[in-house]
């Protein structure tokens, strides 16, 4: 599918960057955060970092091509493959919090900082990743990604994981959630020394096994979106 109106794409794209950038200031600027910049190696932070900077671009292409063209036609586009991926690991953001960490959406308390903390995370968690990628259904082009190319997309997740397992050894402890409680993972599932190398590889296996079959259902949703935009543009 790729709708066709530049207008609707631009306030799209400028609501994701909205939130997203809301979200951060929420959760690194409140009581909740001893340390700002121990945020910056969540993935959440990251990957919606890496959303706001995709979706810029797309926004200041939407505003080239509305100041020249006018708000019908194509919306403004990036490489399919970096729109897929980013779509892909802000989705990652939105599947293990939903899945694995959602208990903590609500665990900074009710005083107003928590409620802050907590806002950010929807935000964060949930907003900007569904955003996002109704941004991909709605206005990416379609069927210029296979498979084997959209497997790329897992060299962010896997990197990050390897920076997670060295700063694990070598960095300092965390905070966590800004109770007196220290780690030296940002992630649960990721703490080796609570859980031990090997249930920490097993976790990690499992989440690409998922990842894997989410490029996968991305692929296909784009092969899908189009042939029905091929049926559709055929002549009758």
């Amino acid at each position: 599918m790729l709708i066709k109106n530049r207008l609707f794409s631009f306030f799209i794209r400028l609501i994701i960057i909205t939130l997203a950038l809301t979200g951060i200031l929420l959760v690194i600027t409140n009581d909740k955060t001893t340390v700002p910049m121990e945020m910056l190696i969540f993935y959440t932070i990251q990957s919606n970092i890496i959303t706001i900077i995709v979706s810029f671009i797309l926004m200041v292409k939407d505003l080239r091509l509305l100041s020249f063209q006018g708000k019908k036609g194509e919306p403004g586009q990036i490489a399919p493959l970096i729109q897929m991926g980013n779509t892909f690991i802000i989705l990652i953001t939105f599947l293990v919090y939903a899945t694995l960490l959602y208990e903590y959406t609500f665990s900074a308390g009710y005083e107003w900082e928590g409620i802050k903390f907590s806002i950010g995370n929807i935000l964060l968690h949930y907003f900007v990743p569904l955003l996002t990628l109704a941004d991909y259904l709605l206005f990416c082009k379609k069927g210029k990604v296979k498979f084997k190319q959209a497997l790329l997309c897992l060299t962010y997740p896997l990197v990050y994981f390897v920076f997670i397992m060295i700063r694990g050894e070598v960095g300092g402890p965390l905070q966590n959630m800004g109770e007196e409680i220290f780690t030296y993972y940002p992630y649960p599932f990721l703490d080796v020394d609570k859980f031990g190398w090997s249930q920490v590889i097993i976790n990690v296996v499992v989440l690409l096994v998922l990842m894997i079959g989410l490029i996968g259902l991305l692929t296909w949703a784009d092969s899908r979106l189009s042939k029905r935009r091929l049926n559709l543009e055929k002549p009758s």
